[in-house]
């Protein structure tokens, strides 16, 4: 069937890229997998799986997930299929792909029993005395056509992924889906109003998405997905944790040697602007809502607060020095806290209008970076004090309180927490 009959495909499209997932595979009844196969370099044949196959993919993943658990506390695992290059299904891309993961293919095999069990496998034996560490296990990278179509699989993959988890290890399941708008995300929006011009970049987005879509409603297979809706429901409220990604429309760089932060396109890294700020800018941060930038000073003493859908300089707070090295959110989107390295102090204010200050602190020589950890006793600011060789602990209320010093070795400088906010 040509994409031109389905009146919801807009055929400018046509003129992107035409590898791209284009509405005509998305309205295709036929997004199953043929069949499941390997292969060990970029330009060698993709050969089905088979016993001998699968067990090496196992011990290999063995390998790599032993030095994982020996190098970090945490551990993702996001496993997806791609497109065998030169098939029949050109365009045909892994989140669109409808498969049931549990049944076979024409070699006998499913993606349970060349992905997922294997995996598991491997991830068993290598966290087999990593008491204390965590494994993240997606059941699918990207791959939310599967997930939407056929819920109740994933359901019991979820029960016999927690069954033959034997590890002394902390197993956390979930799933995860790409963030576009597309049938099978996460999320959807109504079309956007008025003709859009073409983005510059073949690898580019239209205003809105990659589309314009009908509502949900008007899904090719509509019927299908609501008919599992309920089983899907459930999926993700079982799952441990839902990751969605998140590529970058634009790249943010303080250029410290200049009064200005350079915005890059996230596609082409090509310059699209520049946003004036004081004479050099030390580093950037985000609220967790992506609404503010939030820019300290290593020259000039002075932070501003940025507008990011405008652009525009909304705040300026006055810094109580000069040398900001270090600028940090906290992670409820409440708080903005900044280092003053010359001074030994650290400058807290609201994170959300009208950005009124909330506390200087005299924390002492070398004050280097900031960071948070949320606990299940609060959240809690440390401060790298090199000068003390101290990390200063601090609650993150109206009026923020000491409440530990840890003694370090000398110069104690950047601190990053763990995900689960146990480990600094």
């Amino acid at each position: 069937m040509e994409a031109s009959e389905y009146s919801w495909y807009d055929k400018r499209y046509e003129l992107q890229d035409q590898n791209a997932c284009l509405p005509d595979n998305w309205a295709d009844t036929d997004l199953r997998v043929d069949y499941y196969c390997s292969k060990w370099a970029w330009d060698a044949p993709c050969k089905p799986f088979t016993k001998e196959s699968i067990a090496s993919f196992r011990d290999a993943m063995r390998k790599c997930l032993s030095l994982a658990v020996q190098l970090y506390e945490e551990v993702l695992i996001a496993p997806h299929l791609d497109r065998v290059a030169g098939s029949s299904k050109r365009g045909k891309w892994r989140n669109m792909l409808r498969f049931d993961p549990l049944q076979k293919d024409r070699h006998g095999n499913s993606y349970w029993e060349i992905m997922l069990q294997p995996l598991l496998q491997a991830a068993n034996d290598a966290f087999n005395s990593s008491k204390g560490k965590t494994l993240h296990f997606a059941m699918g990278g990207e791959m939310g056509g599967t997930l939407l179509n056929h819920p109740a699989q994933y359901l019991k993959i979820s029960n016999a992924t927690r069954a033959a988890w034997k590890a002394p290890a902390r197993l956390q399941l979930g799933v995860t889906f790409y963030h576009a708008y597309t049938p099978g995300q996460i999320n959807h929006q109504p079309d956007p109003k008025g003709v859009k011009p073409l983005p510059d970049s073949p690898l580019g987005t239209l205003d809105g998405g990659y589309g314009p879509l009908l509502p949900y409603d008007k899904w090719p297979g509509v019927a299908q997905l609501r008919a599992v809706l309920p089983d899907f429901k459930r999926l993700l409220q079982e799952a441990q944790f839902i990751g969605v990604s998140n590529y970058a429309r634009e790249v943010w760089v303080a250029v410290r040697g200049e009064d200005y932060l350079q915005v890059l396109d996230g596609a082409t890294y090509k310059p699209t602007r520049r946003i004036q700020v004081p004479n050099g800018p030390g580093m950037i941060i985000f609220s967790p809502d992506g609404k503010y930038a939030y820019v300290c000073s290593t020259f000039t003493p002075e932070t501003v607060v940025i507008d990011t859908a405008s652009y525009e300089v909304v705040k300026r707070i006055k810094q109580a020095s000069t040398f900001c090295p270090n600028i940090a959110a906290t992670p409820d989107g409440s708080q903005v806290w900044f280092t003053l390295k010359d001074s030994g102090k650290v400058q807290v204010f609201s994170a959300q209008p009208p950005f009124n200050s909330i506390a200087v602190l005299e924390t002492g020589a070398i004050t280097n970076h900031v960071n948070f950890a949320l606990t299940p006793n609060g959240q809690f600011a440390y401060v790298t004090i090199g000068g003390l060789r101290q990390v200063k602990v601090f609650t993150t209320g109206p009026q923020p309180k000491l409440v530990a010093t840890i003694d370090t070795g000398d110069n104690p400088h950047g601190l990053w927490p763990s995900g689960d906010g146990s480990r600094m």
